[in-house]
């Protein structure tokens, strides 16, 4: 949900070659942005609305829209503390949401609704699919399509015997947890390195944020919101192919007995105003 009266009170600050915005309006394909031009011309910017959902759910505006950052990391550290558990995190990030959304997708199309006899090529392998199975925003995405009326009714069949299959799962990996996914630390400041916060300089500060709530779980929990998020890297790298930023923030933990970056990588400047104009 694009929150208008909040967005249009943030767009208001100078960018590159002198242009300044000044607010905005929210229509039903897109938000159009105020664009006031050096030589004093005012412009209309329409983008698509997915651009700003992220920003509207954490109510900060992330380096991919602004030319610095315009968020104060404290402020900003309080507001994830707030996340852990929130159901909605992982279906706003798109990075998340893509992985997710690939996996169902991947299935249905494939008719595999028999959860039972899903095997990888190895008992890890298997260990991982289990896990993104049985977490929870994989069920509340089979639950969106069993409620959605415009759902096709084959899409909705397929779905209803996929969560009877889920059922019949029992419990999950007692190691990987995947129930606990939504209360992972790694999980919420990840999110938020995905949605375009942190710059290189404020990572720590962000890994020693969410270290802080990791820390309060015993050493069970830990071991699982660890690997939770190293199968989440691979997930990504390999289906959505951008993981660049969550890669960042877990070398920034120091949790991990490798590095997900090259040094190449973690030497590139931060990118801002990472936005694409659709029409005018």
């Amino acid at each position: 949900m694009i929150d208008e009266e909040w967005l249009d009170a943030q767009l208001h600050y100078e960018i590159a070659g002198g242009y300044r915005l000044n607010g905005c309006r929210v229509g039903g394909s897109g938000v159009a942005i105020f664009v006031d031009h050096p030589d004093g011309q005012e412009m209309v910017w329409k983008f698509g609305r997915e651009m700003f959902r992220e920003a509207c759910y954490f109510r900060e505006i992330p380096n991919s829209l602004a030319p610095r950052p315009l968020y104060d990391m404290d402020r900003l550290n309080r507001k994830l503390r707030s996340l852990l558990g929130d159901p909605q995190l992982p279906h706003v990030v798109t990075g998340y949401r893509d992985v997710f959304r690939s996996f169902l997708e991947s299935l249905l199309e494939a008719d595999a609704a028999d959860f039972e006899g899903i095997r990888g090529r190895t008992e890890d392998m298997t260990r991982r699919l289990r896990f993104v199975l049985q977490s929870p925003p994989f069920s509340y995405l089979l639950e969106e399509i069993v409620s959605n009326p415009r759902e096709p009714r084959g899409r909705q069949q397929w779905a209803e015997r996929a969560l009877e299959s889920l059922g019949r799962l029992g419990e999950g990996d007692a190691r990987l947890r995947p129930d606990s996914l939504l209360d992972n630390p790694l999980f919420v400041w990840g999110g938020a390195a995905l949605a375009g916060y942190f710059t290189k300089a404020e990572l720590p500060v962000a890994a020693a944020a969410a270290l802080e709530q990791f820390d309060t779980f015993d050493e069970e929990q830990r071991y699982a919101f660890a690997h939770q998020t190293a199968i989440l890297v691979d997930l990504l790298t390999q289906i959505v192919g951008n993981s660049l930023r969550l890669r960042l923030f877990c070398d920034a933990t120091g949790l991990f007995g490798r590095q997900f970056t090259t040094a190449e990588e973690r030497s590139e400047p931060d990118r801002f105003m990472q936005v694409t104009l659709e029409g005018l």
